[in-house]
């Protein structure tokens, strides 16, 4: 009897533990699968997050996952989002060949940019807040330029087979990697280009710059991650261990990459060794995108369940601890 009540006892503690830490993270367990989201951002200052996806779907939470606002006004697919520096704005690509750029605050949209003929790809709002760049899907000017103020388009780029761009820190070149291998280089005002390296029998999805803009991190269809050095254009390292496309990748401030893959990993590496350092799987769901927080201590990421996930990593000692959210998108 001695024995049974001690068992009784264990459980029950166990079951305590459990509700608290369900409670404690306000985690819900809601999937709202008819808003995939393909593309998600955390603001620089680190109080919001905004996610773009099927059907026009742009909604803004904070960074507790709580809906701020839910944007409207597209009808198509969000394909790509970004912020601006100071937090105030994002700008969102969509389906229709269309960049739109928001007051957070009003939900108002502030500016409309026209001129891609393909969806859009890719967008990077430089770190001076001074240009936008963008790519659109397919077509023959498939790189652009966008005055920040004045929403005007400034430069096009002909290579047709681009899928992401980024801008480096300072704000003086940008990246953006091809369909066929080819990583690429330009000075900020698209006037200058450089083929820094390929990579053969693959093709370029994911891109990231290291803080420092030393380096980048590339991901691509044959799941391999590979890390750069600008200065030389030599490959530092591979890192393996994806089974499938990689969708994007992060870099954040802790020299830590984020990738995830349709093969229903979100993992987590040590840039400096290549080590895996995290995985979180949840086959058969394709993650679509990802994000740190400024601190590089959060990650949040998009899947094709209609879920916006958090993972807060915490460094003790030499090790880490992880907890992983599920934040519902608002249905539409």
């Amino acid at each position: 009897m001695r024995q049974i009540a001690f068992t009784r006892s264990i459980v029950t503690f166990l079951i305590l533990l459990v509700l608290l830490g369900v409670s404690r993270s306000g985690i819900q367990a809601q999937s709202i699968s008819e808003n995939d989201v393909y593309a998600v951002a955390w603001s620089p200052d680190g109080s919001k997050i905004v996610g773009g996806g099927r059907n026009g779907f742009l909604t803004i939470w904070d960074s507790a996952g709580q809906v701020l606002l839910s944007l409207t006004g597209i009808s198509t697919d969000v394909r790509a989002v970004a912020w601006s520096p100071d937090s105030s704005k994002i700008v969102s690509g969509s389906q229709d060949h269309v960049l739109r750029v928001w007051n957070v605050v009003t939900g108002q949209i502030i500016a409309t940019m026209t001129g891609h003929q393909g969806e859009i790809q890719s967008i990077a709002w430089s770190p001076d807040e001074s240009k936008i760049a963008s790519i659109g899907f397919g077509e023959a000017f498939a790189l652009r330029l966008w005055d920040a103020n004045t929403y005007q388009s400034i430069a096009t780029d002909r290579i047709s087979s681009l899928f992401t761009v980024q801008w480096s820190p300072d704000s003086t070149r940008l990246i953006a990697v091809d369909g066929e291998g080819g990583l690429n280089q330009y000075n900020a005002a698209l006037s200058n280009w450089t083929r820094l390296g390929i990579l053969p029998a693959t093709g370029l999805l994911g891109l990231a710059w290291s803080p420092d803009g030393s380096r980048i991190v590339t991901g691509d269809t044959n799941g391999n991650l590979t890390i750069w050095d600008l200065i030389t254009g030599e490959i530092i390292r591979t890192l393996t261990g994806h089974t499938k496309r990689i969708n994007a990748v992060a870099w954040n401030i802790n020299d830590q990459i984020a990738s995830s893959s349709i093969d229903g990993t979100v993992r987590v590496w040590d840039a400096a060794t290549g080590r895996e350092i995290r995985r979180y799987t949840r086959p058969p769901i394709i993650n679509t995108a990802i994000a740190w927080n400024p601190e590089g201590t959060r990650l949040a990421f998009g899947s094709t369940d209609g879920t916006i996930r958090i993972e807060t990593v915490f460094r003790v000692g030499a090790g880490l601890r992880q907890r992983w959210g599920r934040y519902p998108t608002a249905g539409r």
